[in-house]
């Protein structure tokens, strides 16, 4: 992902880990990597500070928190919907068995 031409400035290593935190949790260093195609090692150098980044890694790393951004909304969207069917079907047996009960 990374373009080793990029001039971009460089991710430091706690603005590194607060990303990789958001984005995966506490265990994020391997699906950091995977997604931008680099070794475990690699993420966990750069996090450490004990090697600097390569150019470009704060733009990919923009990028995938953006995207990510993006389908966590579109998914609480949907959550929200199914929240509004489940109480719907809620207050439908409610009422039935109030209804029910008053016979």
């Amino acid at each position: 992902m990374t373009d080793p031409d990029d001039d971009s400035p460089l991710i430091s290593p706690e603005a590194l880990r607060r990303a990789g935190t958001a984005l995966f949790g506490e265990m994020w260093f391997a699906p950091l990597a995977y997604d931008l195609g680099v070794s475990v090692r690699a993420c966990e150098r750069w996090a450490a500070g004990t090697q600097d980044p390569p150019p470009g890694l704060a733009s990919d790393i923009i990028d995938l928190c953006q995207h990510r951004a993006k389908m966590v909304r579109a998914l609480a969207v949907l959550h929200e919907a199914r929240a509004r069917a489940i109480d719907d079907a809620a207050r439908e047996i409610a009422r039935a068995l109030a209804k029910r009960a008053s016979v």
